[in-house]
């Protein structure tokens, strides 16, 4: 997500919910991969520092690409975590935490945000359409890196499909604890990233998808009050993304799957 690079107005909100569940899995919710929670949420916590700093360093990168500067100056463009920490606390540390622990280990959630110019925005629709795509378009990379991973995991007998649990794959011999780890860290990164690109791509405010919109307004300032527009209507679009996720996901999450079961296991 981003926000608008004058701070004293409402920001727009870019939430990023993490490993939301698919509806198959909807009763899933004590079901664990192997290992202690601690151990799943050290997982969880640092794939999510990771695929949130990626994603708004995509942000940022892309936005000085087309002539705004706002992210880089305020230290976003990096994959270090801890500018973005800095800059979003609650929703880079209090929240992943509590709701990972409140929701007993099924999934996390959190946010973070990268500045940008909303007068370049407006006079620039396409370029700024290209930094929101960014973000969500990162995620690409690891989830495929990971999915590819774990059909060579599968393919040579490392891993095996978990059909009863969260996550695509497990250890094919429950006594290998490097096979284990291995698969939780691919099974989250791959669901984790899958889930960010998605859920993002929503063309509801205050979703990243939703700066298509601007591309319909031909004036600048009829843009600049369609984004204050918009920013009023963040939690009705965040309703309206949440209900269309599982409809939009369901179906990718199920190819993906599918193709991991027939390049891994030859089913």
């Amino acid at each position: 997500m981003f926000y608008s690079g004058d701070d004293t107005r409402k920001p727009h909100f870019r939430q990023e919910w993490i490993g939301m569940r698919t509806p198959s899995h909807a009763g899933s919710e004590t079901e664990y991969m192997d290992g202690s929670i601690f151990l799943n949420f050290i997982v969880w916590y640092l794939v999510f520092l990771f695929s949130t700093s990626l994603h708004e360093a995509a942000h940022a990168a892309a936005a000085a690409l087309g002539g705004d500067d706002t992210g880089i100056g305020g230290g976003q463009a990096t994959l270090n975590p801890i500018p973005h920490i800095q800059r979003e606390k609650v929703g880079m540390v209090l929240a992943p935490i509590v709701s990972f622990f409140l929701m007993r280990g099924s999934w996390m959630f959190g946010w973070a945000s990268v500045p940008f110019n909303p007068f370049w925005a407006a006079r620039h629709p396409k370029r700024a359409f290209v930094m929101s795509l960014a973000g969500p378009l990162s995620h690409l990379v690891p989830a495929l890196l990971s999915w590819l991973c774990m059909v060579i995991g599968m393919r040579y007998g490392y891993f095996a499909p978990d059909f009863g649990a969260l996550h695509p794959a497990s250890a094919a011999d429950p006594s290998n604890s490097v096979a284990a780890a291995l698969a939780l860290i691919l099974s989250v990164m791959f669901k984790l990233n899958l889930v960010l690109c998605i859920f993002n791509l929503l063309p509801f405010p205050p979703m990243d998808g939703s700066e298509a919109w601007y591309l319909l307004v031909r004036a600048e300032e009829d843009r600049l009050r369609l984004r204050h527009t918009l920013a009023s209507y963040g939690p009705a679009g965040l309703l309206l993304a949440w209900w269309a996720f599982p409809r939009v996901f369901a179906p990718v999450f199920g190819f993906f799957i599918r193709q991991l079961l027939r390049f891994g296991m030859g089913l």
